[in-house]
């Protein structure tokens, strides 16, 4: 009876090795095959990328419906009046900020004298 137990024992310490072995080999596989996968990704890598940064664009229109109706109404209207209307309305806005700047200079130091006028008459009426 114990030869049988120790004839199992030896066949299961077989059994074992061979498993050992084998589970060896396929580490050594899986190994290899992922250093040819990280060679063969090293190629699709730009144009994944190319890829992926296209589809965080369609994304970004889909989350931001409004802003794209409005740079599409933007691009509508300059087509319409054209380039040389926007130069000409620009041009027309440069010679006005000298005239606007001066009136809203104006109109502060206006409200600005009315504060210290009422502060200073305040001041003079108490003494």
């Amino acid at each position: 009876m114990t030869g049988i137990i120790l004839r199992r024992h030896l066949d299961m310490n077989k059994r074992l090795e061979s498993v050992a072995t084998r589970r060896l080999e396929i580490l050594e596989k899986i190994a290899a095959q992922r250093m040819e996968l990280a060679e063969i990704s090293q190629d699709f890598q730009r144009p994944l990328s190319v890829v992926d940064t296209g589809l965080k664009g369609i994304n970004f229109i889909r989350n931001h419906p409004a802003l794209m109706a409005g740079l599409a109404g933007g691009f509508l209207a300059l087509r319409r009046t054209g380039i040389i209307g926007w130069i000409q309305k620009g041009r027309s806005l440069l010679y006005l900020s000298p005239v606007i700047l001066s009136a809203g200079s104006k109109v502060l130091s206006a409200f600005s004298r009315s504060s210290h006028t009422k502060k200073n008459t305040e001041v003079s009426s108490l003494t």
